[in-house]
């Protein structure tokens, strides 16, 4: 039986002027199966070569802040009450504030798992959604 994943990619917007966004990660959730997210976070090599005066400090540090709130509260058990319900707020209340920074999770993708695992899932979408990604996901 197929069932429900959910997952959200983290983008990196440099210039609101702009308009531009790169895909830098991909949230994901399995609320039938784990219950816990993985991110999947690229390097910033692309980041770099594509901007001129990209702060490599703020983006290791701002990835590192995700991956820790990713881990830390997967097993908060307020945390799961809010994410089961609202996916969205989760992100914003525990992950990564929305604002006008350059990293920003999109609104939410729900849709059916058609593999047969949730690492077969990971592996797939991270290839066509992160097509340079170089580091392993969080948990």
């Amino acid at each position: 039986m197929n069932k429900q994943l959910i997952y959200s990619i983290l983008q990196y917007k440099h210039s609101p002027i702009l308009r531009e966004a790169i895909n830098i990660g991909v949230l994901f959730y399995f609320p039938e199966e784990t219950r816990k997210l993985y991110l999947n976070i690229t390097d910033s090599t692309r980041l770099r070569s594509i901007y001129e005066n990209f702060d490599n400090s703020y983006f290791n540090t701002s990835v590192k802040i995700i991956q820790s709130n990713v881990e830390k509260c997967s097993d908060d058990c307020f945390a799961q009450e809010l994410l089961l319900k609202n996916f969205s707020k989760y992100i914003n209340d525990y992950l990564l504030k929305e604002d006008d920074t350059a990293l920003q999770f999109t609104d939410p993708f729900t849709t059916i798992n058609v593999f047969s695992s949730p690492e077969k899932v990971i592996e797939e979408y991270t290839r066509l959604l992160l097509p340079v990604c170089t580091k392993k996901r969080a948990r």
